[in-house]
């Protein structure tokens, strides 16, 4: 998950440099086709990788994953337009989307009773991943390129995939396994179910988004590329903080949880877009990070308990929801930027938070029951 959270991290890090918007010519439009493409990767392989993980195993899916990730990354420092650009950000999309699949899956088996705590757990691990690249990409800036930081990336990923080999293997809990097919068919009766797809949808969305955007508004702000680059790692740091302070107390009162941090994410963008001054760009990334820092996660944790069964089935259906949002919002973000600005673009992610508060809110209890019953079941 910490590869996953640097894969994540890569274009809103790499895309908002203006040498690399310079050298790649790319326009609003583009930087945010660009994040989406990564995103519509994550889809296809979310689709793929339940399947995969079925077949081949836990362990040998997040070494794969790693493995084409270490492949990927170093492709994309060679690229030159935008379009091969794009298609090797599809492919690294690809690659990365097995091993988050098979990660929140193995841990969802093994932690029946903790889920929230764990799904919260490995999003830290993403977190960790996302402040290394924009650290790592300012602090070696006046040594080397970006081009070299992303092929670093694809080494630590290489070792990654060696280290997947002492990975436990699942214990006889794990789940039985069935077709994807099943698992939709399955869960789409479930009550309740289309309303935490699309929230999961919304939220993956707005994930993607501040990723991949806090940059370049900080830059249209007037905020240098290298300043803006740092306030987008403490965007990243607010995610870790504010999962290591809060994940341990949401666990039996998950849903409720969920519409807290979504509403304190809407009102933190509106903030961030609305009120000026230096001293609130500098200090509002990290603060949306801790406002969202609970949502994704702990929606997923919801899930798990809600819908026992296929894991790996279950999670590769809601990661590629997830990746639905991920390939929209930022898109959207960027057609609007282009056409009217920066800000109103921005403004979206506020108003997809507020809705995502709404739908998460119709059984805010409903969590606090079976949190405790699965917790009952695995004592």
């Amino acid at each position: 998950m910490l590869v996953y959270g640097i894969v994540l991290s890569l274009p809103g890090t790499v895309l908002g440099l203006p040498e690399a918007a310079a050298e790649l010519g790319l326009t609003l439009t583009s930087r945010g086709s660009l994040i989406s493409a990564l995103f519509g990767g994550l889809l296809l392989g979310s689709l793929l990788s339940g399947p995969i993980v079925d077949a081949i195993g836990y362990r040998a899916s997040l070494a794969l994953s790693s493995g084409l990730v270490a492949l990927a990354m170093p492709l994309l420092a060679v690229m030159r337009t935008p379009l091969l650009a794009g298609m090797t950000i599809v492919a690294l999309g690809v690659a990365s989307a097995g091993m988050n699949t098979a990660s929140n899956a193995l841990s969802s088996d093994l932690f029946p009773g903790q889920r929230a705590r764990r799904m919260n757990r490995l999003a830290i691990l993403v977190g960790i991943g996302g402040v290394m690249m924009p650290i790592t990409t300012v602090v070696s800036s006046v040594v080397v390129s970006w081009r070299t930081v992303v092929v670093a990336g694809g080494v630590l990923a290489a070792l990654v995939a060696l280290a997947c080999a002492w990975v436990p293997a699942a214990t006889a809990s794990v789940s039985p396994r069935h077709s994807i097919g099943h698992a939709i068919r399955r869960v789409a009766r479930q009550p309740g179910f289309v309303w935490l797809a699309a929230a999961l949808l919304l939220g993956g969305g707005n994930e993607a988004a501040l990723a991949g955007w806090i940059s370049t508004y900080l830059q249209a702000a007037g905020l240098s590329a290298s300043a803006s680059t740092w306030l987008l790692a403490s965007h990243w740091l607010g995610l870790i903080v504010a999962r290591l302070m809060l994940s341990p107390r949401v666990e039996r009162t998950k849903a409720v949880s969920v519409v807290r941090s979504a509403l304190a994410g809407a009102v933190s963008v509106a903030v961030f877009v609305l009120v000026g001054g230096q001293v609130w760009l500098a200090v509002m990334p990290f603060v949306i990070g801790c406002a969202i820092a609970l949502v994704v996660p702990t929606m997923l944790a919801l899930a798990g308990d809600r819908y026992p069964g296929n894991m790996s089935a279950l999670f590769g259906l809601l990661l590629t929801l997830l990746q639905v949002g991920g390939i929209a919002l930022p898109a959207a973000i960027g057609f609007i930027s282009d056409r009217v600005g920066v800000r109103p673009g921005v403004s979206l992610i506020a108003f997809s938070c507020l809705v995502v508060a709404l739908l998460a809110r119709p059984a805010p209890h409903k969590d606090r029951v079976e949190s405790s019953s699965t917790s009952e079941e695995t004592a």
